[in-house]
């Protein structure tokens, strides 16, 4: 049987794929019964991302969002920039003499 989101080759008795994506007929989380979650992975097209649950521990976590924070820091370096040239245009700033 063919994954409709990865195109490998799973056996037909598969009830899931390597990539996650669980074939028609199989009920992974039983502890999930709202309609919205039931009926999602029936419509799921290829490009299309859906998560359900994130599972991580506490130290990753913390690692993950130290991360975030350090891949920030460019685009705050960036928007100080555009700041800092918006506020020359319109002749605010240091240099400004009253």
């Amino acid at each position: 049987m063919e994954c409709p989101n990865c195109k490998v080759l799973n056996e037909k008795s598969a009830t899931k794929c390597q990539c996650g994506y669980v074939f028609v007929g199989y009920k992974e989380n039983t502890y999930d019964t709202s309609p919205t979650v039931k009926n999602v992975k029936s419509d799921i097209s290829t490009s299309s991302v859906v998560i359900h649950d994130i599972r991580m521990d506490f130290i990753s976590m913390v690692v993950f969002m130290v991360k975030w924070a350090l891949a920030s820091i460019p685009a705050l370096i960036i928007l100080f920039f555009i700041g800092f040239g918006l506020l020359g245009v319109l002749g605010i700033g240091i240099g400004t003499v009253t």
